[in-house]
């Protein structure tokens, strides 16, 4: 064989050496890979499934805390309570499981009811006889929501919210425009209402602008959640999260708009009208035992026309629980709606919502 032939063959042999070994760490390479991945993968699920049963179990726990029997002598629910508590307690240790899961509950009869300001007659029979110097004429309804619209401006007022030209091309709010604190329980009342006509009402004096601003702002429907306030003109993000510590929203009826004054912040009770010396009365007073029904009733004789929207128990709290795993965090959300008080009250949790 000649001598340029056995270098052809030398280099073929080569190259096919080469190429082998380049195979073979490729194949090294993608098996670690996909080993990496699924063992990632499998982690993942395991750590998925972990936290639902987490979850689900902190949720159940919470409905425990809400039942337990209260201390002797009291009757109210107030932030002395287990249920209160639980979010300032350590994590829970469990076995088996390395994770961190955490609970908290938050009263929502603490929060003003977003939903109260729209003008909604289902719920007009529960304050018939309510008598407000402040919001005189109109139907029952009309007046009640007028009563929320007013204690909705003075939060907005007390937590600093002023009329704000952002700019049109600025996606903060719609129409560039962050308005001031007496029109937008009017544009709230515009989003919620079913017709297309701004609000207007003699009992709140500050008139809506659903009739010349474009349609699709106003989905005319009661609000959900606390975050579709970013969806109503007037409001931005950071709006939305500083009112998320005093507002909630609460599409049912009943009784779901009082205010517990033995949970509700002090904000809030400023915006239902009390002074600042009932306000501090009521923290002082429920620092160490709750406000119990008389007690409520000398703080408010000043204020007859507050007598209405005021309570000392609760019937709705939020759920709020996480499972923070190694490669990823769960949480839950829950609405527990109650009935009855303890040893036998009952809790009923309705939307979930898993994330």
């Amino acid at each position: 064989m000649s001598q340029p032939a056995q270098n052809r063959e030398g280099g073929f042999a080569l190259l096919l050496v080469v190429f082998i070994l380049s195979l073979a760490s490729i194949v090294a390479l993608e098996t670690g890979r996909m080993a990496f991945f699924d063992r990632r993968n499998t982690r993942g699920f395991v750590e998925s499934i972990q936290g639902e049963y987490v979850l689900k179990s902190g949720l159940n726990l919470a409905r425990v805390l809400l039942e337990l029997p209260k201390l002797e002598g009291v009757n109210e629910d107030w932030l002395g309570d287990p249920w209160a508590m639980i979010g300032q307690a350590p994590s829970l240790p469990i076995e088996g499981l390395t994770g961190e899961p955490r609970i908290s509950i938050v009263d929502n009869s603490g929060l003003i009811n977003i939903n109260a300001l729209g003008n909604d007659t289902s719920q007009a029979g529960i304050f018939t006889g309510f008598n407000n110097p402040q919001t005189q004429g109109g139907g029952i309804s009309d007046r009640r929501s007028a009563f929320w619209k007013h204690a909705a401006a003075n939060l907005f007022e007390e937590i600093g919210l002023v009329r704000e030209e952002l700019g049109t091309d600025s996606l903060s709010t719609i129409g560039g425009v962050a308005f001031g604190p007496p029109l937008l329980p009017s544009v709230i009342d515009d989003w919620i209402d079913g017709d297309n006509q701004s609000f207007s009402s003699e009992n709140y004096d500050v008139e809506g602008v659903e009739s010349f601003a474009p349609k699709e702002f106003f989905f005319n429907r009661k609000l959900y959640a606390i975050e579709e306030l970013m969806n109503i003109p007037g409001f931005t993000s950071s709006r939305v999260l500083m009112l998320s510590k005093f507002l909630r929203a609460d599409p049912g009826i009943n009784n779901n708009q009082l205010i517990n004054i033995n949970t509700a912040p002090a904000e809030v009770l400023a915006a239902m009208g009390l002074s600042g010396v009932e306000i501090s009365q009521a923290i002082e007073e429920r620092l160490n035992l709750p406000v119990t029904s008389n007690i409520l009733q000398t703080l408010l004789a000043p204020y007859p026309e507050l007598k209405p929207y005021f309570s000392v128990n609760s019937n709705s709290f939020s759920v709020y629980v996480r499972a923070k795993m190694p490669s990823r965090s769960r949480w839950l959300h829950a609405i527990v709606t109650t009935s009855g008080m303890p040893p036998s009250r009952n809790t009923y949790p309705t939307a979930l919502t898993f994330q």
